[in-house]
């Protein structure tokens, strides 16, 4: 191999490097803005369940006044949400009402 055939395998090879550099960081930070999403996600359906569990605190005290219908539309909400966003650990103890299962 001559001087002017290794130029251009190292030029090919440094094109195709940087292709594959860039590639991979495209994918990197398109994985890392989902999992953002994802987390925000989840915060929205976890704030959502403290909310409808302290509204029935504050209910069952005499300090709020929540519509049994308000309560069933928000759980089925919380559910359809907890379905999309939430960890298997987290489902498994929403459903099942705290059971474990091996």
């Amino acid at each position: 191999m001559d001087e002017t055939e290794l130029k251009i395998a190292l030029a090919i090879l440094s094109a195709f490097s940087l292709t594959l550099v860039t590639f991979i960081k495209i994918q990197s930070d398109k994985i890392r803005d989902i999992k953002a999403k994802l987390s925000d996600k989840k915060y929205s359906t976890y704030h959502e369940i403290l909310t409808i569990l302290f509204d029935l605190i504050n209910q069952t005290k005499g300090l709020k006044t929540v519509s049994e219908d308000e309560v069933l539309k928000r759980v089925m909400d919380v559910k359809r949400d907890l379905i999309l966003y939430g960890n298997d650990k987290i489902i498994k103890k929403f459903f099942l009402n705290g059971k474990t299962t091996n």
